[in-house]
């Protein structure tokens, strides 16, 4: 997992670049509900694909990819540990980061220049830092 220095570096380098920012929601400690972070997760990309239908063929591939690439770091449903939240951060040329969250983030995508830096991973960064 990376911290505050990296969050800083993936964020200069890809302010001007198409970025992908997932944040997932901490995993209810209710058995019935704990994998609808799943469900909230694919809704939300399904709204930020359906924003760019007026997009550029080439922006649409960029976002598909991003996602795909999501998809291959998301921990397993099943080992995706209960009270933690998690971020991740694609930018359309290939790089990638990703931040484990204390509780309390919302889960919410953001496509669009630069990576969207949420006040609990600018808080996640900054206590790895000091750790």
């Amino acid at each position: 997992m990376s911290d505050w220095n990296d969050l800083l570096r993936f964020a200069s380098a890809h302010q001007d670049e198409l970025t992908l920012s997932v944040y997932v929601a901490a995993s209810p400690a209710d058995p019935t509900t704990r994998h609808s972070w799943m469900v909230l997760l694919r809704q939300h990309l399904h709204a930020a694909q359906h924003d760019l239908a007026n997009a550029s063929d080439e922006e649409q591939s960029a976002f598909g990819r991003c996602v795909e690439r999501l998809f291959d770091q998301l921990p397993a449903q099943r080992t995706f540990p209960r009270g933690a939240s998690w971020a991740f951060f694609a930018g359309a040329g290939g790089d990638e980061l990703i931040l484990a969250l204390p509780p309390g983030a919302d889960t919410a995508v953001h496509w669009g220049l630069g990576p969207l830096i949420s006040e609990s991973a600018t808080r996640a960064a900054r206590v790895a830092r000091v750790d």
